[in-house]
């Protein structure tokens, strides 16, 4: 499984909220939607260490093993997702995971 994180503008550790969330191939999709997702490296990102924030801006995924990889994130490491909230993150994975339950 991949996991997703929030993280502030600002140096890590300090930016990084929380140990994460696993997610699947599948809400990786739901998540990164049309988005670009930019891989930003092998260890964890600082982002905008210059102009830190006070409130969560970036939504993180995490690929840990091979066997995650996909289209979308064809490597292992870490990407940052363009253009999109944690709120927009979150709300999006809620409704995957309502309409996945529903199914069942």
């Amino acid at each position: 499984m991949a996991t997703m994180w929030f993280a502030k503008d600002g140096s890590r550790p300090y930016s990084q909220s929380g140990s994460g969330m696993p997610i699947t191939t599948e809400e990786v999709q739901v998540i990164v939607g049309l988005r670009q997702a930019k891989f930003v490296g092998k260890d964890a990102p600082s982002i905008n260490p210059d102009k830190p924030s006070h409130s969560l801006k970036n939504v993180v995924l995490e690929i840990e093993e091979s066997t995650e990889v996909n289209p979308l994130l064809p490597e292992v490491g870490f990407y940052v997702v363009a253009d999109l909230t944690p709120e927009e993150a979150q709300h999006a994975l809620n409704i995957h995971r309502g309409q996945s339950q529903n199914k069942l």
